[in-house]
């Protein structure tokens, strides 16, 4: 997960794995430093939108 929307990050101060989302033409870092985490979502998903949906239920029961 990054803290950034996407269209922001080349924008912004980043490392790997997020440079991949960012044409290296484009890449024009700024102050800001994109913030990355690694999270594990419990289960087996199907799709990126199921894991998501996962994701927010889990956020949902913790709040």
């Amino acid at each position: 997960m990054i803290d950034v929307d996407p269209d922001e990050l080349k924008h912004c101060a980043t490392e790997f794995p997020a440079l991949f989302y960012v044409h290296p033409k484009e890449y024009q870092p700024g102050p800001r430093k994109a913030q990355q985490r690694w999270l594990s979502i419990p289960g087996k998903h199907r799709s990126k939108n199921a894991a998501w949906d996962a994701l927010q239920n889990l956020i949902e029961t913790r709040h």
